[in-house]
């Protein structure tokens, strides 16, 4: 067996007053066992959460041409150690050609690959619009026929999956059927119509470089396999190739006139409002052949509008980097910028609809090393980010991973029994909803049952004589909406991404609601977060709340001396001393020094 490097990459905060980050995890170095793919760039992949598999398709090799092989990684193995597979279809009918800069989307057991450039003919100077169905379980590809118009050959696009409003995951039963079913079956026999169920699924694919460079949207809906390009309107981005692209289901909530029959509120200020969702797709940087963009646009699925974003940060202009989304932040890792590539992350946070703010992410450990046209992909259940290969000083087969969640050792990455991680779907969401909470005049809808088994404090409401026990909505006036639904996704699911900038305030509401894990993961953030400009503060804020952990880790990196960009703060140690033995010593001892 060989074995590549495996990095396990974990996120520091970067400067500033308690900007704070949401990664917990060390890094280390651990070997990946396996037939590890031979490097390359361009490539195509997807992340099959369900399963915990990484999905690689094609690229450009090293000896300058595009390749046709397919790799899978385990991530989640008995071992603890992720594993590569060469991957061997059944049959080689439909099987795609070799190629480069193409796209590829997974959905309920099946990957959809589409486009990109081959080598080269008279007629097509090698770029492709095929699309390809590759059956997970049954390791056959099938060449798709589709309906309507297709979009003009062409490569250095993106296509995203938009799927329900309430993604669903298989079954264990719907899997073990398939995977029973594979070892009978023959290409022969096989039938894609058949293998499939509908889902209510679109792939999405924007942009790409073919006889011109696009900026065109197209759809492929993946129960008809029928084409369909958007009529789009609003600020188009310009044509681009290389850029990144991520589809996001947004909740948020809008004033409406009462329905029919419905009685309107009696406060007097403005209508009643709803909780909504819908799909957007997110565009960031990419390549025109002249300029590389420092933009990011949004475009609604609904109503086919697009919208130009406030401008990211001028660091963020790239192309040929990566992207994903998770819960309510884009991450952007690597890229080319316009003289040199790059190996940074920045994170989008979505959290204020009308102007994401973008931050820089400071990681940990050795990242991977400046590179472009690498895959970064995204284990929404376990919350990592994987990036693969792409092209740095050479072609690269390296894996490194992000971890986004405080799930403790990699090995233990894996939901255990009994996971809650299916909960997620319901957090923020009206179905079987029985009981309002509102915080900042946001209705937020949660469900009893869930409340009461999971948090002390909501048992004592909903369970006790207090009023709330009967009331269908309960209004939360000492807690922030943000950091109420980082609260609700904790009670939920029991893994949280705390965002940036908010681990105060969710530390304070878990010290409220009485959930000691979430009180700690807040805690350690802090933790990663202090800095000689903020460690003075991070001490009082933990002398106040009876954090012993930071207490203790502020006292280590105040045991040198005081920083000197503090020294104005040193009365306020002085008089926290009167009653603080520790430190009184601790300063006592500088004095010494």
């Amino acid at each position: 067996e060989r074995m590549s490097e495996f990095w396990s990459w974990s996120s520091r905060p970067c400067s500033g007053r308690l900007c704070v980050c949401a990664s917990i995890l060390s890094s280390s170095l651990i070997p990946c066992l396996g037939t590890v793919p031979p490097p390359r760039h361009a490539h195509a992949t997807a992340f099959q959460s369900d399963e915990g598999i990484l999905w690689v398709h094609g690229g450009y090799g090293d000896l300058g041409t595009p390749l046709s092989d397919m790799y899978c990684l385990r991530t989640q193995t008995a071992s603890g150690t992720p594993e590569w597979t060469r991957v061997i279809p059944t049959g080689k009918k439909d099987r795609p050609s070799d190629r480069h800069s193409h796209t590829m989307v997974y959905n309920d057991g099946f990957l959809y690959l589409f486009g990109g450039i081959g080598k080269s003919t008279t007629e097509s100077r090698g770029m492709l619009n095929d699309v390809h169905a590759f059956d997970v379980n049954r390791k056959i590809w099938t060449l798709l026929t589709t309906t309507g118009a297709p979009p003009a050959p062409r490569w250095g696009h993106s296509a995203v999956l938009v799927a329900n409003s309430l993604p669903r995951r298989l079954s264990s039963s719907s899997s073990s059927t398939a995977q029973a079913s594979s070892s009978s079956s023959s290409t022969a026999s096989y039938s894609f119509t058949e293998a499939r169920r509908p889902s209510g699924a679109l792939m999405v694919v924007f942009g790409g470089y073919g006889a011109s460079f696009y900026s065109d949207v197209w759809e492929l809906n993946l129960d008809t396999l029928a084409w369909a390009r958007r009529a789009t309107r609003g600020t188009i981005p310009l044509p681009r190739h290389f850029h990144s692209a991520v589809a996001h289901f947004h909740r948020h909530t809008e004033e409406r006139a009462p329905a029919d029959g419905e009685a309107s509120t009696d406060e007097g200020e403005g209508q009643p409002r709803r909780s909504i969702g819908r799909w957007y797709m997110y565009v960031v940087g990419g390549y025109d052949g002249t300029t590389t963009h420092p933009d990011m646009y949004r475009f609604n699925l609904e109503n086919n509008m697009w919208q130009n974003m406030p401008s990211p940060p001028e660091a963020v202009r790239r192309r040929g980097h990566g992207a994903i989304i998770f819960q309510n932040s884009i991450y952007v890792v690597g890229g080319q910028k316009e003289k040199c590539k790059t190996n940074d992350i920045w994170e989008c946070s979505l959290n204020n609809f009308a102007r994401p703010t973008w931050e820089q992410i400071l990681p940990l450990g050795e990242p991977p090393s400046p590179r472009q046209f690498h895959s970064v992909q995204i284990d929404v259940v376990r919350g990592v980010i994987w990036v693969f290969g792409g092209l740095a000083e050479r072609n690269e087969n390296n894996l490194y991973c992000f971890p986004l969640l405080d799930h403790g050792q990699h090995s233990s990455m894996a939901p255990s029994e009994g996971s809650l991680e299916g909960f997620r779907y319901l957090v923020n969401n009206e179905l079987f909803s029985d009981l309002t909470l509102v915080a900042e005049d946001i209705p937020v809808p949660v469900h009893k049952a869930v409340l009461f088994g999971r948090c002390e404090r909501f048992r004592a409401m909903l369970g006790g004589v207090m009023k709330e026990a009967a009331q269908a909505r309960i209004d939360l006036p000492n807690i922030r909406h943000d950091v109420l639904l980082v609260v609700l996704e904790h009670i939920y699911t029991g893994a949280a991404l705390v965002p940036a900038a908010l681990a105060v305030d969710v530390m304070c509401a878990a010290d409220e609601y009485i959930l000691e894990d979430l009180r700690l993961q807040a805690e350690k953030i802090m933790c990663r977060a202090m800095d000689a400009d903020n460690v003075v503060d991070l001490l009082m804020l933990a002398d106040k709340h009876r954090l012993p952990l930071l207490c203790s880790r502020c006292l280590a990196f105040l045991k040198p001396g005081l920083p000197s960009v503090a020294q104005d703060k040193r009365p306020v140690l002085d008089e926290l001393a009167r009653s603080w033995p520790e430190l009184a010593t601790l300063i006592k001892g500088w004095t010494i020094s």
